[in-house]
């Protein structure tokens, strides 16, 4: 699976990025529309968002949501898909373990799959497609709870992408952010500013050089 608005991150030393209000894409879950000329440049996800995703969403595999620009809302720029994971607690991080109790393993979100389109990328739009995910899994635990969110990142090169936006890492190239620090994101007035004007319904990037495929 690949990892990897309109937010653009403010950041203050120590602390992770939060989201400034740039309304310019709606978010939504992936109905009818047309895929065919969807193209992000990696062929495993193109496929995926052309053939498999409307499938996956039937079946209760997977949560699929897109991006569009509001001025032209058939035009997909971007979509991310989530779905639920079990994290086992043994490897959490010592402070987050002690929170855990006695469970062997959490429920968590994983951020699985995410791409944008070819002719919007150098957009700085992964950045967006990646918090409005981080939202939509937020949003999901008011339903369901979830410990929090999970990605694999496909290289170790992208790994200083997630972290700077408080992601921590498992194993191996697996990474975390717990719901308690996307509260603290999600709660901020940029946060609600951004949520506010990227609405979607309920349901389960970057400046420089793009290290992510899609992205």
């Amino acid at each position: 699976m690949a990892p990897c608005a309109p937010p653009q991150e403010t950041t203050s030393r120590g602390s992770p990025a939060k989201l400034t209000d740039q309304s310019k894409f709606i978010v939504k879950p992936l109905e009818k529309e047309d895929r065919a000329a969807f193209q992000c440049g990696e062929e495993a996800l193109d496929s995926y968002f052309r053939e498999r995703a409307s499938r996956d969403m039937a079946n209760g595999l997977a949560a699929v949501f897109i991006v569009a620009p509001k001025d032209a809302p058939k035009t997909i720029a971007g979509f991310f898909t989530l779905s639920s994971q079990q994290i086992a607690c043994d490897i959490l991080p010592e402070q987050l373990r002690k929170k855990t109790g006695r469970y062997k393993s959490v429920g968590a979100t994983l951020l699985g799959r995410m791409a944008v389109a070819q002719e919007f990328q150098n957009q700085k739009l992964g950045r967006f497609v990646l918090f409005a995910a981080l939202y939509e899994a937020w949003k999901s635990t008011q339903h369901v709870s979830s410990f929090a969110v999970v990605i694999d990142a496909k290289t170790e090169k992208v790994v200083p992408f997630y972290e700077k936006y408080g992601f921590r890492r498992l194993e191996a190239n697996r990474l975390m952010l717990p719901m308690k620090t996307m509260e603290v994101l999600i709660g901020s007035p940029e946060a609600k500013t951004t949520a506010t004007a990227a609405p979607a319904s309920p349901a389960p990037a970057q400046a420089g050089p793009n290290p992510h495929p899609g992205a």
